[in-house]
């Protein structure tokens, strides 16, 4: 009766840390949005090293702004899956009883999954993104970004003379610091700040002289413009 009473009292205290770090790690999840946002509304630069950079040879005026360790890409690969399919005549022969003429056959259809293709870090400049990994490495510069899908867990990046996506995926061991109140944070890498940061740094290279102003200072700016 003992050893019942302590098994469950174990499974119990186990599933109330799992609750207890559920809630935790969706508050700092919480803050770093957050903290997000009050960059991105001041024009300041987000930046998210997650872990140590891989070499890169960095260009004139470009700057790591984020390093992702532990990213799975994912692309599309074609599979092909086989249906039986009956060929022939079929002949009602009396209530309940048919009569079939023929065979069955296979029908080969095919279609794109996602499927893991190689394991590495991505990492974005004000110029470029880039993943490294074990088998592969890729490079796109941001201005050939077509568009930039975010998840929870991950990106879709969509790139000018690639038809299809290829998609990152972030590891749940990784984390992201933050500032928060004075205190770093960490959170895990949510996709969204990702996708902001990178589209960010895009808008940065086109029109550097928003680099600081908040987004009332833009505002001011503009409406100074209407009056003249």
């Amino acid at each position: 009766m003992l050893i019942v009473v302590a098994i469950a009292a174990v499974v119990i205290i186990y599933f109330a840390v799992r609750a207890m770090r559920y809630v935790e790690d969706v508050q700092q999840l919480s803050n770093a949005q957050e903290w997000a946002k009050h960059k991105l509304y001041h024009g300041e630069p987000l930046s998210l090293i997650c872990g140590p950079a891989p070499y890169l040879v960095l260009g004139a005026n470009e700057e790591v702004l984020g390093v992702i360790p532990d990213t799975t890409l994912m692309e599309p690969r074609a599979v092909r899956v086989s249906r039986g399919r009956y060929n022939g005549l079929s002949f009602r022969v009396a209530r309940g009883l048919t009569l079939h003429a023929g065979g069955y056959g296979s029908v080969g259809e095919s279609h794109d999954e996602y499927r893991p293709i190689d394991q590495g870090t991505l990492a974005f400049t004000n110029q470029r993104l880039t993943f490294v990994g074990a088998a592969r490495t890729s490079s796109i510069d941001l201005e050939k970004l077509v568009s930039v899908d975010a998840y929870t867990d991950g990106l879709g990046i969509h790139r000018a003379g690639k038809e299809k996506a290829q998609i990152f995926v972030f590891s749940k061991n990784i984390k992201l610091p933050f500032d928060y109140n004075g205190e770093t944070k960490f959170s895990s890498v949510d996709g969204r700040i990702v996708r902001s940061a990178i589209l960010q740094a895009l808008e940065l290279r086109r029109h550097p002289e928003l680099l600081g102003k908040s987004v009332d200072e833009l505002k001011a700016i503009e409406q100074q413009k209407e009056k003249k």
